[in-house]
C-alpha cells in the first residue's frame, strides 16, 4: 500500500524515505496532486519484471489462466 507524502515533506525527510521505501513505497503529492511514486529498487525490477512478461503474448495467457484459477 503506498503512503502518501507532500512533497515538502518529502523533500525534508528524504533520507528517512530512502531507508523506509524498500518496505514501504510513497506516493509524492504536491497541491494535493500525486506527482511521484517512490519505490525500492527490488520492487521496482519485481513491477518490470511483471511488465515484461505481460508483454510476451504466452507468457500472458498463462499469467491470466493462472490467476483465473486462483
Amino acid at each position: 500500500m503506498l503512503k502518501a507524502i507532500n512533497a515538502t515533506e518529502a523533500k525534508k525527510t528524504l533520507l528517512q524515505l530512502l531507508d523506509k521505501c524498500n518496505e514501504t513505497p510513497f506516493l509524492i503529492t504536491k497541491n494535493g496532486k500525486p506527482i511521484a511514486i517512490l519505490l525500492g529498487v527490488e520492487e521496482y525490477e519485481r513491477v518490470m519484471e511483471t511488465i515484461k512478461f505481460y508483454t510476451i503474448p504466452e507468457m500472458k495467457k498463462d499469467l491470466e489462466k493462472w490467476l483465473e484459477e486462483k
